[in-house]
């Protein structure tokens, strides 16, 4: 069998046992504990039942996700040349258009693998249990396949950002006014009288203070504002910081 269709398999055989109660936050970085339960290898090779089930334990941080429009897209890098030549095309139709750009990790020290003994089911109930038992929100117990379980969590990350965009982090945005709907229902980002999306403004305006602050370095708060093609309407601000008082 290739590669692919292993693939493709493991994605339909994977199944969110239980999703997470709270969704990713809008403003802020989430941490979603997950729980991914396979059978055993040799199990899946023979076919039996040996009531062990493999527990893959971990934590992926999301950073707040950050709003932007086809244009803004294209000038991230990473994108292959048809991806690039999509978002232009998009781009050219659509240029306000509002979408999301999720930044993620695993957590690696987080990382454990267990065997437990009992089926999926027992496994998967009493993990269950425990969650329930300790509120906590941001944990999701997937069924996965064991060589390829990384594509299960894969399928949980793909389906938790799309809940989170569509329930809370959509309306949030449009509540504070960064997002507004189109005529034909799609959201696209909103600008302010000089035409600057707001959610870049904010962002930028609260750069400004953390690098005035020292919390932050100079170099990030230009790359935000080379990001969105702003440095020349804020260059001076941006000079000033590097100004000793007299």
């Amino acid at each position: 069998m290739d590669d692919d269709k292993k693939v493709r398999e493991a994605l339909k055989e994977t199944e969110i046992l239980y999703q997470p109660k709270q969704l990713l936050d809008t403003f802020g970085s989430s941490t979603v504990r997950y729980y991914v339960l396979s059978e055993s290898i040799c199990d899946e090779l023979t076919g039996q039942n040996s009531k062990d089930t493999v527990v893959r334990k971990g934590e992926l941080i999301w950073e707040p996700p950050r709003v932007l429009s086809p244009v803004h897209m294209l000038k991230m890098e990473g994108f292959n040349e048809k991806a690039r030549q999509a978002i232009e095309m998009i781009a050219k139709e659509n240029p306000n258009l509002a979408a999301f750009f999720y930044s993620i990790r695993y957590e690696k020290k987080a990382e454990e693998m267990h065997v437990v003994n009992g089926s999926l089911e027992e496994v998967s109930e009493r993990i269950i249990n425990e969650i329930e038992r300790d509120s906590e929100p941001l944990t999701a117990v997937i069924k996965g396949v064991g060589g390829y379980w990384d594509v299960s969590l894969m399928k949980f990350i793909q389906d938790m950002v799309i809940r989170s965009a569509r329930f809370s982090q959509f309306p949030d945005l449009k509540d504070k006014g960064l997002i507004k709907i189109d005529e034909s229902g799609y959201p696209i980002v909103t600008k302010d009288s000089t035409g600057i999306p707001l959610a870049a403004k904010n962002k930028i305006e609260d750069m400004f203070r953390r690098v005035k602050d020292g919390e932050m370095e100079a170099n990030h708060l230009k790359e935000e504002l080379d990001k969105w093609g702003l440095f020349e309407q804020y260059e001076d601000r941006f000079l000033s910081l590097f100004k000793r008082d007299e």
